[in-house]
């Protein structure tokens, strides 16, 4: 065994599965991936296919990177789709809220 592999080997061994349960809203799709292995293009072409939107819940549950030509560029990409489903969801937070308050204060009045 080379020293990398047994370096894998440990880490694996060192690994805790985590489940985590995915609150989706009625009609809210959740698209699941694995696989990339830094294939940038593949991954964009996917999800283009798919008509990805900030609304979906995209969940990838192994193997971003290596091996492909692009890990470093999949990560900023995936990292930059996050970024944009939080501001959404923080969006449509705050238009809930407001028309919340709108609706009680039309209903008190």
């Amino acid at each position: 065994m080379t020293p990398f592999t047994t370096s894998i080997a440990q880490d694996r061994a060192n690994m805790k599965t985590i489940i985590q349960k995915i609150n989706a809203k009625p009609g809210q799709r959740i698209l699941v991936t694995s696989d990339v292995h830094g294939h940038l293009e593949n991954m964009v072409h996917l999800l283009g296919k798919l008509q990805y939107s900030a609304e979906d819940i995209l969940v990838i549950v192994g193997d971003l990177v290596d091996k492909g030509p692009e890990s470093l560029r999949t990560v900023r990409y995936i990292m930059e789709l996050s970024s944009r489903a939080q501001d959404y969801q923080h969006r449509r937070q705050l238009w809930t809220e407001r028309n919340r308050a709108a609706q009680c204060t039309c209903l008190s009045g």
